[in-house]
């Protein structure tokens, strides 16, 4: 599973936990999925700095289009498809237009992640082999509700792009060593 935000170095974390799972080292894993999870949420957090990023802004933009034979929310679920599932239901064609929007990363893209570490974790706590399979029909039934459900922002921007970049070099400084190349 792929997400824009995960292109940045701390897919080292997810492979770390990945790792953790190869040796059935439950608290190990715990401990990078959780990591993986904070570092999801601090990146919504960056991004939410700059409206240009809001998922909020693209939702509001689509209430704008109007036509007589359809409901406003046909156009917040056509903006919410675009960005994610890009088609109907079980399109495989799954984040090709993905975005970093602040709100997606957090409400879509973090719940998708925890939703793979929790069933990762199940597997590891019961012995049994990842259902792969499952876990995309759970996916799948996830972004597509995800997709049709009213979008509520939450969000209130109160932190500056340098209180909030002194905040995260102090709480990620000690983990440098896993964002560099292996």
């Amino acid at each position: 599973m792929q997400t824009s935000f995960g292109k940045l170095k701390f897919l080292n974390v997810r492979n770390k936990a990945f790792e953790a799972y190869k040796a059935k080292n439950i608290d190990q894993f715990n401990q990078y999925a959780s990591l993986f999870i904070q570092i999801a949420a601090d990146v919504d957090r960056i991004v939410a700095t700059r409206p240009e990023f809001s998922l909020n802004n693209w939702i509001t933009a689509s209430h704008k289009f109007e036509a007589a034979d359809a409901p406003k929310s046909y156009f917040e679920k056509n903006a919410k498809v675009l960005i994610t599932t890009w088609g109907q239901q079980d399109s495989e064609l799954v984040d090709y237009a993905a975005r970093d929007f602040s709100g997606l990363i957090d409400s879509y893209y973090k719940k998708r992640w925890e939703i793979f570490f929790d069933d990762v974790r199940k597997s590891l706590k019961d012995s049994t082999t990842f259902d792969q399979k499952l876990f995309d029909q759970k996916i799948a039934e996830f972004e597509w509700k995800w997709c049709e459900s009213e979008y509520k922002d939450n969000s209130t921007i109160t932190e500056t792009p340098s209180q909030l970049a002194r905040e995260l070099y102090t709480k990620y400084i000690k983990y440098f060593s896993l964002f560099s190349e292996q």
